[in-house]
């Protein structure tokens, strides 16, 4: 359990090309996070991101970031192919809340205890960056409950 630290400093590119450093760029606002290591692991976010996005759609008090860590430097020189294939699949209006690391993973890892890689990470963080909620894997209905009453109780306090 990483919650009462601070999210670990993050400089990356979205999907649209705008340079994105976690968690200095949302400061003043609550952060949900995702981090997935690999493809596999996009059916685990999904399984927050949908039910999440029905509670609050469109809500601008919270911002939203998806981190594919591409860990491997046989792939780094690949991240602009790489990009444009996620591009061709993910719905324009998403591609700013993209952000590909493409970067030795062991900040993300160490910084946050991530042992299975083959996992999806969730961290929702307060207005200062620091981690106040985590899951891992698939949401389940208390994750989720517990997910969607912090974001409610940090959102009117």
């Amino acid at each position: 359990m990483v919650a009462g630290n601070k999210f670990p400093k993050i400089t990356a590119e979205t999907l649209l090309g705008n340079e994105i450093t976690l968690p200095d760029d949302t400061a003043g606002k609550v952060t949900v996070i995702f981090i997935a290591f690999v493809r596999s692991a996009q059916s685990m976010i999904d399984s927050w991101m949908i039910p999440f996005e029905k509670e609050f759609p469109a809500d601008k008090s919270i911002v939203v970031y998806e981190i594919p860590v591409i860990d491997s430097p046989l792939w780094r020189p690949f991240k602009s192919v790489i990009d444009g294939g996620m591009r061709s699949g993910i719905s324009p209006d998403k591609h700013d809340s993209i952000i590909t690391y493409c970067k030795d993973a062991s900040l993300i890892t160490g910084e946050l205890g991530i042992k299975d890689r083959s996992l999806a990470y969730i961290y929702i963080l307060d207005q200062n960056g620091v981690i106040i909620w985590e899951n891992k894997g698939y949401a389940d209905l208390a994750g989720l409950s517990e997910m969607k009453n912090i974001l409610r109780s940090i959102k009117s306090g």
